[in-house]
């Protein structure tokens, strides 16, 4: 009798440990479950205004200055930032725009200075010519080989040209043209000496 039930009760041990293998067996082979979050919504909005609307996008990788330097197309990505400032003791306002090709200093660097007797605004274009003394709009400008040139080194001949398209409070953009010509006199012949920078345009961060 006894035989007969430990027989019965090792039968049984088997058959439930047989069914706990295939039942391992079967969740270590079923395909797991990948939870794919819903895409993001990239659609850009057609109606966007920035001329009704203050708030620009959000997307900081849209700051740039695009620039031709005598036919050579530049497009400063890496820093760029506008400045509105007022210098104690003068009658004038100034406005300054920078982009960097990298964080490297006196290298792929252009300037813009806007100066004027009024607070400086969009849809003004400024230019060279004399306010207080001093150029309303100027142009500054380092090559890849770090040569300084300026455009009032040219004075007027530069036919500086810088108009603000947008005034927001998180970005300035515009257009801008003029020529620059080299301020290196130590170092000896700089070539070429003049640079001329037209289809300039930028949308650039604010401080």
């Amino acid at each position: 009798m006894n035989k007969v039930f430990n027989t019965a009760t090792a039968c049984i041990a088997l058959f439930l440990l047989a069914m706990l293998f295939f039942s391992c067996q079967k969740g270590l082979s079923a395909d797991p479950v990948i939870v794919v979050p819903p895409a993001a919504d990239t659609t850009v909005n057609a109606n966007h205004d920035t001329t009704t609307q203050n708030i620009p996008p959000p997307d900081t990788t849209s700051y740039y200055i695009s620039f031709k330097a005598n036919g050579d197309l530049k497009e400063y990505r890496a820093f760029n930032r506008v400045n509105f400032f007022s210098v104690p003791g003068s009658p004038l306002y100034s406005c300054h725009v920078e982009g960097q090709l990298n964080l490297r200093q006196s290298s792929n660097d252009i300037s813009l200075y806007i100066n004027d007797v009024d607070s400086i605004a969009a849809n003004i274009e400024y230019t060279d010519k004399q306010i207080d003394s001093t150029a309303q709009a100027t142009i500054a400008y380092y090559d890849d080989n770090g040569n300084q040139f300026a455009s009032v080194v040219l004075k007027q001949q530069a036919i500086v040209k810088i108009k603000i398209t947008a005034i927001t409070a998180t970005y300035v953009s515009g257009i801008f043209s003029g020529s620059a010509e080299t301020v290196d006199g130590i170092s000896g012949i700089v070539m070429p000496n003049i640079y001329d920078i037209t289809e300039g345009v930028f949308k650039v961060k604010r401080l």
